[in-house]
């Protein structure tokens, strides 16, 4: 093969160095953009930190609502302070291996939770499969799902070694609690109601409006992450990058707090000084930088308040009422109402928290995926797993129901779903086929 040199032209798309900042300063939560200004600051002179007095940030004080958000009820109350979320230093990881320590366990099963625990993401999720980890220890599955139900799942905070929404939500009632059972039950047969106003809601149940309040006040204290921000993640600590205020008349108001450490604005100081030579160059780019560094900081807190308002008003239902009521929410719809590409989203809701009635959750709690129901409206996945978990912790335990008898219920009942995703959802809600749980009665 011979070698040769040859001209080609072709078209390409560049990021210019403006929108690459642009956008990488979207992707940055509040501690990485301290730590990225500090260091333009310390390069480029033409830069300085604004003088003005930071805003205290009081979480405790935030909200009119007279609903006590740090009352508990049940097991161990997630709605702490931001402060006490920031002051602890200890792990998730730490904090469960504590108690397990404590409890009288045969060392086989110590061992194992040790295992889980490990297999815990951040947020107390359980990460990977049960049969990956019993595959990987060489255990038996059955013993594997028992200490996670029975020992893991059993610990504080309440929620911790969920395998989804579904299952965190529902280990975080109390079974002793008569008002726990009611407002289970209530979540798994009429989840699709909470989106409606305390008066409809009491109309369609039969419910008075002084139990419809009381079970709203519980659901309140539901977390879609079982451990989001109440423990210390390698050092790093969570800070808000938008805060929701509920006001009186049921209005949601938003807010991007800003601290000194972000806030930056031109030096004036060298805007009429003459620079020569080598030195003219040296300011001239970093005039240049500098502008594009504010005029990036600024667009990025723009579109901070463009998601945080759209999100006020369309997830309004769940920032007052608890994540039952979360409606489904692709990035794609955001994009679209906001004028904006769906990556860009998608960067600014990477790595951030904001600070809500339910606490301190990752942007991404308020966005889930949908089924569509013969009214037009979309019902979140979360409640149709509720529905299939109510349908077979109902079902003849001689008889169990199949997932085509589950598919034409939830049809009759105006949800428009496939068979093979009702087999989907009930394998991701841990549950055995109709075959297997039979034979298990048996």
């Amino acid at each position: 093969m011979p070698l040769k040199l040859s001209h080609q032209l072709k078209q390409k798309l560049y990021l210019s160095h403006k929108l690459q900042q642009s956008l990488t300063l979207l992707t940055m939560d509040n501690l990485s953009l301290e730590t990225f200004i500090d260091d333009c600051l310390l390069s480029n002179p033409c830069l300085e930190r604004n003088e003005e007095s930071e805003p205290v940030f009081e979480p405790n004080e935030l909200y009119d609502d007279p609903t006590d958000w740090s009352a508990s009820v049940g097991r161990t109350s997630q709605q702490d302070s931001v402060e006490t979320q920031v002051e602890s230093h200890e792990s998730l990881q730490d904090s469960l291996i504590q108690q397990i320590n404590c409890m009288q366990i045969s060392p086989s099963q110590r061992q194992l939770a040790y295992v889980l625990i490990a297999s815990l993401e951040n947020d107390g999720y359980l990460g990977e499969p049960l049969v990956h980890i019993a595959d990987r220890i060489g255990a038996n599955i059955r013993e594997v799902e028992h200490v996670l139900l029975d020992i893991v799942q059993q610990l504080d905070p309440a929620g911790v070694g969920a395998r989804n929404l579904h299952e965190c939500l529902l280990l975080q009632f109390d079974d002793q609690n008569p008002l726990d059972q009611w407002v289970k039950s209530f979540l798994i047969h009429h989840a699709d109601l909470l989106v409606e106003e305390d008066i409809v809601l009491s109309e369609k149940t039969g419910f008075s409006l002084e139990d419809i309040q009381l079970m709203r006040q519980r659901l309140r204290r539901l977390t879609p992450s079982p451990a989001g921000g109440l423990f210390a993640s390698d050092g790093v600590y969570v800070k808000p990058e938008i805060v929701f205020h509920v006001r009186e008349h049921d209005q949601v108001e938003v807010e991007v707090p800003d601290t000194i450490r972000n806030t930056i604005s031109l030096n004036s100081s060298w805007q009429n000084y003459t620079w020569k030579g080598t030195e003219k160059k040296f300011m001239s780019h970093a005039w240049s930088e500098a502008r594009s560094l504010v005029h990036a900081l600024e667009q990025r807190r723009e579109t901070m308040f463009k998601l945080g308002y759209f999100l006020a008003e369309y997830q309004k239902s769940f920032i007052q009422h608890g994540v039952a009521a979360l409606r489904p929410l692709v990035m794609n719809q955001v994009a679209t109402a906001l004028d904006l590409h769906e990556s860009t989203i998608s960067r600014v809701v990477s790595s951030k928290y904001a600070q809500t009635p339910l606490g301190l959750i990752h942007l991404k709690c308020f966005f889930s995926n949908g089924l569509s129901t013969n009214s037009g409206q979309d019902i979140s996945i979360h409640c149709v797993k509720q529905r299939i978990q109510a349908l077979v912790s109902a079902e003849n335990i001689a008889k169990p129901i199949s997932d085509q008898k589950i598919t034409l219920q939830l049809k009759s009942e105006g949800i428009e779903i496939a068979r093979r995703t009702v087999a989907k959802y009930r394998e991701s809600l841990g549950i055995p086929t109709s075959t297997k749980r039979r034979q298990g009665v048996s």
